[in-house]
Parts: structure tokens; C-alpha cells; sequence
């Protein structure tokens, strides 16, 4: 059997996403949060207003990613079933919306950025939610990396700007002026060999694009999103105990976890075609595991923050 027949084979019983997606759920929810954050500590505690804001266009480019390449997943459907797939893309669209205003709010109240610098996240989000979800509805095409390298251009470019008048002030107009343009010629240097390399890998025809097109989508895609919206689910947490009486924290916290954040997507992508029904099982294995230690989880957290 070759390697193309062995992963149409189990293409045909299982979404390799969602068996990913569940995989590392249950990594997160056993061992995998206490391997990254020290026994004792929270996210906060480790974050500084440089990871967090590095966490932040995390989420913002990927999950939407994954947002695009499962509308594309529903497109096939959509002459035939215009109402699901109307529904479908409404509410692709309003967990990116509802995603950009909670990721924001929760830097914001808890003060992870100084009220000066809070300016950078929503530029941030209003440039990078479009690129990634260009690129993941194109298919990883060339025309799609294309059009995500434009967005990243955008803000680089805006980026630069800024951080111009910082360096020039921090290290005189010369010296920042020489740093901004270095880092413009590296930020060329890389984009020119970006659209080069992805002219060759992904061309349709070529294997190492549907190998590369598998191991991003498919593995590396789901353990960035579940990784970075379990973090950003504690800080949510964290965030949201500040303002409630002990009792009422752990039901709130819950049902808002379940309408945003890591459960929403992992349903989002269970309907999205084609429908298997062992990702089915696993997922909701996963997911229950998940709420159950969650719940014990929100309680330990209250015992450190309150």
C-alpha cells in the first residue's frame, strides 16, 4: 500500500483535524497546561505585555484560518442547501467577531497592556482575522498566500511607521531610523522568499503541496488553536472571577465557556463536511473530559486569584 492509499484509507473513517483537535484536548485538559505553566502559577503570572500581545495575533490569525478552510469545506453544499450553509457562515463569522471583542475586553481588564498601548491589538485583529482567513479559505493556494502576504504588509508597514518614531526617540533619529530600515529590508528579504517557495509548494500538482497542505491543516493547525485558546480560556477565566461572588463563578464561567472559545469550534468542526462518525465519538469523549476537569480546574484557579 502506498502512503497516498494508507491516508485515503483513513480519510475515509476519520478527519485527521478533528482526531488532532481531540488529541491534544485531552493532552491539555490531563498533563500538557502543568508541563507549560509552573506548579503554583496562572498564565498571567508568566505573561509580560510582549507574549501577551504575541499570544493575542496568535489567535487571531489562526483560529480564523481554521474558520476559512471549514466555510470552504461547506461551499460544495451551498447551491443545494443555501439556508444550512447561510447559517453555517454566520456563525463562522460571529466567532471571529465575538472573538476579537472578548480577546480585547480581557487584555484590557486585566491589564496586560498598559491603556496606551491597547491601540496595537485591535490594529492587530482588524489586519491579521482577514489574512488568516483568506488563507485558509484559499486552500493554502498561491493566490491565497498572495493575498495573506499583502495583509502582513499592511501591518508591517504600519507597524514600522510606529515603531519608528519609538526607536528614533529611544535611540536618536539616525540610529532608529537605520533599525526601522533594516527591519523592512528583512521583512522584504523574507516575503520575496516566501511567494517564491509557495509558488513551488503549492502547486496542486506537485505532492510535497498535499503533504504540506495535511501536516498544516491537519496537525500543526489544530495543536496551535487548542493550545492557544486553552491559555486564552484561563486568562478569560481569571478575567471574568474578578467580578463575581465565589458561588456564582464556577456556572457562569462554564456556560461562557461553552458559547465561545475551544467547544463552540470543536462543534463548528464536527459539522463541517464530511461527517465521520468515529470523530464523533471521540469527540465527545474528549469534550466531556474536558468540561469535567475544567469545572475542578475553575475552582483551583478561584483559590489562587481570589
Amino acid at each position: 500500500m502506498t502512503r497516498k492509499e494508507f491516508f485515503g484509507t483513513i480519510a475515509k473513517y476519520v478527519n485527521l483535524d478533528e482526531l488532532v483537535y481531540d488529541i491534544t484536548l485531552l493532552a491539555l485538559a490531563l498533563f500538557l497546561r502543568g508541563v507549560i505553566v509552573p506548579p503554583g502559577k496562572t498564565v498571567v503570572g508568566i505573561l509580560n505585555p510582549v507574549s501577551a500581545i504575541v499570544t493575542v495575533c496568535l489567535i487571531y490569525f489562526f483560529v480564523p484560518v481554521l474558520l476559512g478552510a471549514l466555510y470552504l469545506r461547506f461551499q460544495p453544499y451551498k447551491k443545494k442547501h443555501p439556508l444550512p450553509v447561510g447559517i453555517v457562515t454566520f456563525i463562522l463569522f460571529a466567532t471571529a467577531g465575538v472573538l476579537y471583542i472578548a480577546v480585547n475586553e480581557n487584555l484590557r481588564g486585566l491589564g496586560l497592556l498598559a491603556p496606551e498601548n491597547m491601540f496595537i491589538p485591535y490594529i492587530a485583529g482588524v489586519f491579521l482575522m482577514p489574512a488568516g482567513n483568506m488563507f485558509g479559505y484559499s486552500d493554502m493556494n498561491e493566490e491565497g498566500c498572495r493575498n495573506t502576504a499583502v495583509m502582513f504588509s499592511l501591518i508591517t508597514g504600519i507597524s514600522l511607521f510606529l515603531l519608528f518614531f519609538y526607536f528614533a526617540e529611544l535611540f536618536g533619529w539616525l540610529l532608529g531610523t537605520g533599525i526601522v530600515l533594516g527591519g523592512a529590508g528583512v521583512y522584504t528579504l523574507l516575503l520575496l522568499g516566501g511567494l517564491k517557495l509557495a509558488k513551488k509548494l503549492f502547486n496542486k500538482e506537485s505532492k510535497a503541496a498535499g503533504i504540506l497542505r495535511t501536516i498544516l491543516f491537519g496537525i500543526i493547525l489544530p495543536v496551535i488553536i487548542v493550545l492557544i485558546l486553552g491559555f486564552w480560556q484561563e486568562i478569560s477565566i481569571i478575567g471574568q472571577t474578578a467580578g463575581m461572588n465565589t458561588g456564582d463563578i464556577v456556572p457562569r464561567v462554564l456556560l461562557s465557556l461553552l458559547l465561545s472559545g475551544i467547544i463552540p469550534l470543536r462543534i463548528v468542526m464536527a459539522a463541517a463536511p464530511p461527517y465521520r462518525v468515529i470523530n464523533t465519538g471521540i469527540g465527545l469523549g474528549s469534550l466531556a473530559l474536558y468540561i469535567i476537569t475544567l469545572g475542578s480546574y475553575i475552582e483551583l484557579l478561584i483559590g489562587m486569584v481570589k
